[in-house]
């Protein structure tokens, strides 16, 4: 993935603006002013130094990562992660029969992150996101989980195979975390896809939406399938 951009994209470099804005206003001052209007050669010049100082503004403004730009790099580099969930599957069960699936995913806040910005769309955004395929067949349920740093590219991941009788609950849970954005002190509401089995607590990042109660339910009522 673009990960300088990703870099850029909490890191805005206000230089082009340093350099833009006295440029545009000295050379708008001169035009406008007409202090020159007898010199067409000195005029000129400013002319031409007020639109560098415009376009070195503009440019400011159009070469910075947004928002839905991020998301997307994001979104490539876990594309496959169905299909790398699968295989892994396959390789354990030969010719397994998939019946559910669903996506836990979400930006982690804290544990380990560098990073953070709040988007113009409100949504806070850091350089770790979490991304959790789960899947169903006839005889487990499995989870393959892959955190994907942004600003060095790195992907860390994990499987999971998990037996029906083991597991005791599944739910979607919220909390406030507390966090401090540009000296201010404030709260962002999380959810996290919770997987309770006799050997461990899973909880992955997750949007708190139908599509997360509905797998929670399939995946205890096959659990109550097997007991």
């Amino acid at each position: 993935m673009e990960t300088k951009n990703n870099s850029r994209y909490f890191h805005r470099s206000f230089r082009l603006l340093y350099y833009g804005v006295p440029m545009a206003a000295v050379g708008a001052a001169v035009v406008f002013g007409k202090f020159f209007r007898r010199y067409n050669t000195i005029e000129n010049a400013f002319t031409v130094l007020m639109a560098i100082g415009v376009l070195l503004i503009l440019f400011f403004f159009v070469s910075a990562p947004r928002d839905s730009e991020y998301d997307r790099g994001i979104r490539r580099a876990l594309a496959d992660i169905r299909a790398e969930a699968e295989a892994k599957i396959t390789a354990l069960e030969h010719t397994p029969h998939f019946m559910e699936n669903y996506l836990a995913e979400g930006f982690v806040y804290g544990e380990g992150t560098s990073e953070l910005k709040r988007g113009s769309d409100g949504i806070f955004r850091t350089d770790i996101y979490s991304a959790s395929q789960l899947i169903i067949t006839l005889k487990r349920l499995y989870v393959y989980t892959v955190s994907l740093d942004t600003g060095s590219g790195e992907k860390k991941e994990s499987f999971e195979p998990i037996a029906f009788d083991s597991i005791r609950s599944v739910s979607v849970k919220e909390d406030l975390f507390e966090l401090t954005y540009k000296e201010k002190h404030g709260a962002i509401r999380r959810a996290f896809f919770c997987i309770v089995t006799d050997e461990a607590e899973l909880m992955m990042p997750t949007h708190n939406d139908a599509l997360a109660d509905n797998m929670a339910s399939r995946i205890m009522i096959r659990a109550e399938e097997k007991k």
